[in-house]
Order: structure tokens, then C-alpha cells, then sequence
């Protein structure tokens, strides 16, 4: 995969049908597992550390990787950094207090970067 700087605009018809744009980095995992669907791919919003980014998106993978991912054809997770995730979910209209949420039309799952934290803030 090239790594590109791209803008990813959401369309949140359930959520007040409010537009709103994450600038996100896509990665390639080093030790990607065999089992998981090359279909799926990872992103990182621009503000969450990149060594970070890749740890997380590891573990997410580690974990994706006991499900039948073939399934779900192209999707895209994206881990945020928890700095704007707030305010990117009240702009949406959506729970502040939520650490994800998804965009089923344009095949997309968004996860702050607090669900990999190995200290429970939330």
C-alpha cells in the first residue's frame, strides 16, 4: 500500500446528517497475520503518534484476526488520537463519551486511541 496523506469526508446520515473530515495516514503492518483478510486496511489520524498508531493497529489486527474478516469485504479502521475525539463526535452529533463509532456506507470503523491504552481512562 502507498502511504498517502488522504482525507476521509464521513457521512453520518444517522447522526444529523453532518459532514466532517478526518485527515488520516494509512499504514502497512510489518507482521501482518496470515489469516486476516487483505481487504481489511489500517489508517491513523495524523495527530496520534506514529509508533504509537502501529502498536495499536497490531493488537487491533491480533484481535481481527480471530474473526472471519473474508466477510467483510474492503473495510477501513481507523485509530484516532484521543486530542480531537470529542469534538470530532460532537461535531458528528454523536456520545463524546464514546470510544468508536462507524460509517457503514463508506465501509469504515473509527476507534480512539484511548481503547489501547493499558490504563483504563474511561
Amino acid at each position: 500500500m502507498k502511504i498517502f496523506t488522504a482525507v476521509i469526508f464521513l457521512w453520518v446520515s444517522a447522526l444529523n446528517a453532518q459532514r466532517t473530515s478526518i485527515r488520516i495516514l494509512p499504514i502497512e503492518l510489518a507482521n501482518r497475520p496470515a489469516s486476516l483478510s487483505h481487504a481489511i486496511s489500517f489508517s491513523c489520524t495524523t495527530d496520534y503518534d506514529p509508533s504509537q498508531c502501529l502498536t495499536s493497529a497490531a493488537l487491533l489486527a491480533k484481535v481481527l484476526e480471530r474473526y472471519p474478516t473474508e466477510r467483510m469485504g474492503q473495510w477501513t479502521f481507523v485509530l484516532a488520537g484521543s486530542a480531537r475525539w470529542r469534538q470530532t463526535i460532537k461535531e458528528l452529533g454523536g456520545d463524546p463519551e464514546s470510544p468508536a463509532f462507524s460509517e457503514l456506507s463508506a465501509r469504515v470503523t473509527v476507534l480512539e486511541e484511548e481503547l489501547f491504552e493499558t490504563v483504563d481512562s474511561r
